[in-house]
């Protein structure tokens, strides 16, 4: 079992959560995105995890462009942010999800489609996309 797979399967219930939560009220709690981006904050700060602070700076950067035009909301940003604090490569899985997911919608519903949609379905597919591939 390669080692990020414990915690790219904890991650991904994490995002299961998030998505019931987000499909059902289009809104996720802070109760469901304020902890896991404060432990992955005080892991980071501890030095319990490693990583370049370089790609970690950018995905912060895009995400925080992102936000401000209003093109995510709040919580995918909070989650967004922990995903990065915790692995670069969950995060960058979960945005190749997520634009996957946008992509298929805009494919199926053309310019009906509402961007509202919960974004946490292409956080939660791109992670499961990791865990499948990190299996085969």
């Amino acid at each position: 079992m390669p080692a990020g797979e414990p915690l790219h399967l904890a991650v991904f219930a994490w995002l299961l959560a998030c998505v019931i939560q987000d499909w059902r009220s289009r809104e996720v709690s802070n109760w469901l995105t304020l902890p896991p981006l404060a432990l992955a904050f005080c892991l980071r700060l501890v030095g319990l995890i490693q990583g370049s602070l370089l790609p970690l700076l950018a995905a912060i950067a895009f995400l925080l462009l992102f936000w401000q035009r209003g093109w995510i909301g709040g919580a995918d940003a909070k989650a967004s942010l922990a995903l990065a604090l915790l692995d670069m490569q969950v995060c960058a899985w979960a945005w190749l999800g997520l634009g996957v997911w946008y992509l298929g919608l805009r494919l199926c519903y053309g310019r009906k489609c509402d961007r509202r949609l919960p974004a946490f379905v292409g956080f939660t597919a791109g992670v499961g996309a990791l865990l499948v591939v990190e299996v085969l």
